[in-house]
């Protein structure tokens, strides 16, 4: 069931709790992906579904924030926490794309959610590519 219309939004430019137990990850995801929000932290794709609902929900972060999302593998958790419930996902596959390639963010009949960062991780506002993480 989809998440009560008037829950699934931000509050105050914050969207939801991202966790990854694995690499003790845990960080607030602001509402945008503009500088102002990425500079802070991770930012929810505004034009990407919610958790909760059908379709692709896409967040990114600068790589700094990051810096481990390499090693996530097949099987990997990954909670969202929100207003209105908690959502598990398992991370199926990762993918390097093109720097402008949005393709990443298509979306989806199904739950899904992507996570994506500049890459190489190393190389920071100068990565000519952008690492992608998917996860159902």
């Amino acid at each position: 069931m989809p998440p009560p219309a008037g829950l699934a939004r931000p509050v105050d430019g914050v969207d939801f709790r991202l966790r990854v137990p694995r690499l003790g990850y845990q960080a607030v995801v602001r509402e945008g992906v503009a500088p102002d929000v990425l500079f802070g932290g991770p930012g929810h794709y505004p034009d990407t579904s919610w958790p909760g609902q059908p379709g692709n929900v896409g967040v990114a972060a600068h790589n700094v924030y990051w810096l481990r999302f390499d090693q996530l593998t097949r099987g990997d958790v990954i909670l969202v926490d929100t207003r209105y419930g908690a959502f598990r996902y398992r991370v199926t596959r990762t993918t390097v794309a093109g720097a402008s390639d949005r393709s990443v963010l298509a979306p989806a009949p199904d739950r899904r959610l992507t996570l994506t960062t500049c890459w190489p991780l190393w190389a920071g506002e100068l990565a000519p590519a952008r690492l992608a993480i998917f996860a159902a």
